[in-house]
């Protein structure tokens, strides 16, 4: 029997109703909405009106929209939503639900939560460690020598990292020093409220309208920078409904790119960044095969921040001078700046910033990122500055996009009147120092576009065809009392998958002689890449050829690569060079030859990690490592199913890439376990933080056991399921045979065998543990 019924009455939000008319009848019911099963059974209650009341927990798992301020486990009554209407059968024990999209949260469909596992930061624990990075290097030329290094010292557990950065150069220029300290900060990063807190040398975030300077002081900023697993960008969604449960096909540039069940009612698709392209279509399949479509333009940038994300940063600090020149130079006055960037819609995003400085700067300065309906990004912004006795604003304007097969950038910055920010105060009183003047009053302060007027900047590309493409771009910078304009055009053309073609030429509009074409062919054979080019640069000729191997990026493998270049009523140049990238370092030698000029390179470079009980090489630490221990002696190391070689003797290894914030599975192959070795467990799913490290620990040790055979006084076998105890050891079960397999044993060994009516038997041996095979030992007689 089946009974529909209309619901009428009307209120405004979803609430309880604590009075009624007679006590309901309790039913758990299997529902549906629009067509679309539920997988759980629901409590439901029944009145003798028909009214129906369900728990707000199981209305939002129905996505049926309740008021925030309902408990989930409240009773709530059908009738707060006239337009539901309610189809309950008594016989099959089941409520169908017809209810209108509007009432009915989105079904999403996440490809970006689909494709990454989320992890747990309260989890992480940094592990101590000390990280030394370094490069080594030397270079021969005229018989003279010259040497140079990088080295940078990492200390890091759970109250963050403290760093050390540094250079060497043995043939300084006069004036600077040999040896020079980078940066020297201590950081910590908060990876569940994405918090990073700096203290020494830094560079100042900035808008993409500001600037940066480098500071010695405090910094307070969002993390996202270091938690690669997050995605601030706005991502793409793209939304419809489906009368009955479907399956939604996504195409990008009619691309199949994801395919899925809907049930029905509204649906909102979010897919990766990089789903990008002008054309999305979105193609639901009902269950009687009827199709819709729905096209719609679609273009990523990463200018628009997801909707109610916060981006910000405040920096405070000295100004460095002549960094990576000379080591402890800083100003005498103190700057600071704040920015700040918020996802207001998927479509729009506001940014601000405001700097000063302890001599008087003030600058403030707002901006908006605008999506064009699919097509593009339209960006502003108008920044006002108070220097001294200097005023001026600042005017940034932008627009990108994607039309059919053309691709656009434009963008024009001004500064009108004596406009000032942080990077051109650093310039002005470094100019100062240097007893010259700043650029507009006759000094000679090389020209960049922290003192330009006016900078404009035009790109345009477009791909005519499939394996073609066209890219033309043109840049204008007006100083006070000069210009540079300078435009360029590329194009490349696929001969075939394996064969290219790429011409590029550009000009200075200033300077006619300043000009040059470029053409090569390049071909990319399976383990070659040979490419032979000829270029016309500043009124010379140069024919180039060029052959290098495609490996050289994994551990164990080498590259090599040759040059060779003539000229035209010049110098005839070649060069060659050779890398080998071993576990402990990437070395690489290099020899030039120009004339009758010969200079030779050397070259290494690698990590040394101290941490975890031992000291690990590599040719590299990422953002992120692990410390394989107790693995077994010489075990083959698989990390997300690719393998990165062997343990050391004591079973422990160096992972040295890991994603941080993301899980990775680490295994180690049984296989390759020595015998009677056994591991506790041979995968563990791993995560850590931003340039942490951390301790993965399987638990391999050797097992000493043996198979026992054990005869009773008659000198028959035992029966099986005796209970057999090791004295000072484990107890095991006897098994066919009269074989018992034993672990733990020692060099003697004594066992006990409980035989029910017939009492407790016992018998001894001896056990070699240096044995090269699981021994079998007996038959025993056990008395």
């Amino acid at each position: 029997m089946s009974l529909a019924c209309m619901i009428s009455a009307a209120p405004v939000h979803a609430e309880t109703l604590n009075s009624y008319r007679s006590e309901p009848v309790a039913l758990m019911l299997e529902l549906s909405v629009n067509g679309s099963g539920s997988s759980r059974l629901m409590h439901v209650q029944r009145f003798d009106d028909g009214e129906l009341r369900l728990k707000a927990d199981d209305l939002r798992h129905l996505r049926i929209r309740v008021a925030a301020n309902v408990a989930n486990d409240e009773m709530v009554s059908l009738r707060n939503w006239p337009s539901i209407q309610a189809d309950y059968n008594e016989a099959k024990q089941t409520l169908a639900l017809q209810v209108p999209d509007h009432l009915l949260e989105p079904y999403t469909v996440d490809l970006y939560s689909t494709r990454s596992q989320r992890i747990d930061e309260n989890s992480l624990d940094a592990l101590p460690a000390t990280v030394f990075n370094y490069g080594l290097y030397h270079s021969r030329q005229s018989g003279q020598n010259t040497f140079g290094a990088n080295a940078e010292l990492l200390l890091t557990g759970r109250y963050g990292l403290l760093s050390n950065t540094a250079l060497f150069n043995s043939r300084a220029q006069a004036g600077f020093d040999n040896t020079v300290r980078l940066d020297t900060r201590w950081q910590y990063i908060d990876p569940v409220n994405v918090r990073s807190y700096v203290v020494g040398d830094f560079v100042s975030n900035a808008t993409s309208w500001g600037a940066s300077v480098r500071l010695t002081g405090v910094q307070w900023a969002s993390a996202f920078d270091q938690r690669s697993d997050l995605v601030t960008t706005a991502l793409p969604q793209f939304s419809g409904s489906a009368a009955l449960p479907s399956t939604l096909d996504l195409y990008v540039n009619q691309q199949r790119i994801y395919s899925g069940d809907i049930p029905s009612g509204p649906f909102e698709l979010r897919a990766l960044p990089f789903v990008s392209g002008n054309e999305v279509s979105l193609v639901t399949t009902d269950i009687h095969g009827r199709q819709r479509t729905l096209t719609q333009p679609y273009y990523y940038s990463a200018r628009l921040l997801q909707p109610a994300l916060t981006q910000f940063s405040v920096d405070v600090g000295i100004p460095r001078l002549f960094y990576g020149l000379r080591s402890n130079i800083y100003d005498n006055t103190v700057f600071g700046s704040g920015v700040f960037r918020h996802g207001l819609r998927h479509t729009t995003t506001l940014e601000a910033h405001t700097q000063s400085t302890g001599d008087g700067l003030i600058n403030v300065g707002v901006g908006l990122a605008q999506g064009l309906g699919g097509r593009g990004v339209l960006s502003g912004a108008m920044a006002v500055s108070r220097y001294r006795h200097y005023r001026g604003a600042h005017v940034n304007l932008g627009v990108e996009g994607r039309i059919s097969r053309f691709r656009l950038y434009a963008a024009a910055d001004r500064n009108m009147g004596d406009y000032f920010n942080l990077g051109r105060v650093s310039a002005y009183r470094l100019a100062q120092k240097q007893q010259s003047q700043w650029l507009g009053s006759g000094g000679r302060v090389a020209l960049n576009t922290v003192h330009a007027k006016a900078v404009d900047r035009l790109g345009l590309g477009v791909r005519a065809f499939q394996r073609s493409s066209l890219n033309l771009s043109y840049h204008r910078i007006r100083y006070s009392n000069t210009e540079s304009r300078t435009g360029s055009v590329s194009v490349s053309y696929g001969l075939s998958p394996r064969m290219s073609v790429q011409a590029n030429a550009y000009t200075d509009f200033n300077q006619r002689r300043n000009r040059g074409v470029f053409l090569s062919l390049n071909i990319a054979l399976d383990t070659l890449n040979a490419a032979t080019s000829i270029s016309r640069d500043n009124q010379r000729l140069r024919h180039t050829q060029q052959l290098g191997s495609t490996t050289g990026q994994r551990q164990g493998e080498s590259s090599w690569g040759v040059v060779n270049t003539i000229e035209a009523q010049g110098s005839d140049y070649r060069s060659a060079y050779l890398s080998y990238r071993a576990r402990p370092a990437l070395v690489s030698a290099r020899v030039h030859q120009s004339d009758q000029r010969t200079r030779t390179e050397l070259q290494a470079t690698g990590s040394v990690v101290v941490a975890g009980g031992g000291v690990f090489a590599a040719n590299q630490v990422g953002d992120a490592y692990a410390i394989v221990t107790n693995a077994g002696p010489n075990v083959e190391l698989l990390q997300s199913g690719v393998k990165q070689g062997r343990t050391n003797r004591k079973g422990q290894a160096l992972l040295p890439n890991l994603r941080p914030y993301s899980q990775q599975r680490v295994r180690i192959d049984p296989t390759t376990l020595p015998h009677n070795w056994e591991p506790r467990v041979t995968e563990q799913v791993v995560s850590t933080g931003y340039r942490q490290g951390m301790l993965i620990d399987f638990g391999a040790r050797p097992v000493h056991a043996a198979v026992v055979l054990i005869h009773d006084k008659h000198d028959i076998a035992i029966p099986p399921g005796h209970i057999v105890q090791l004295e000072g050891g484990g107890v095991s079960v006897m098994g066919y045979g009269g074989e018992v397999y034993v672990r733990d044993l020692q060099k003697h060994n004594r066992l006990h065998i409980d035989l029910g009516p017939q009492g407790v038997c016992s018998t001894q041996f001896h056990y070699d543990s240096t044995a090269a095979v699981q021994p079998r030992i007996g038959p025993l007689l056990c008395q």
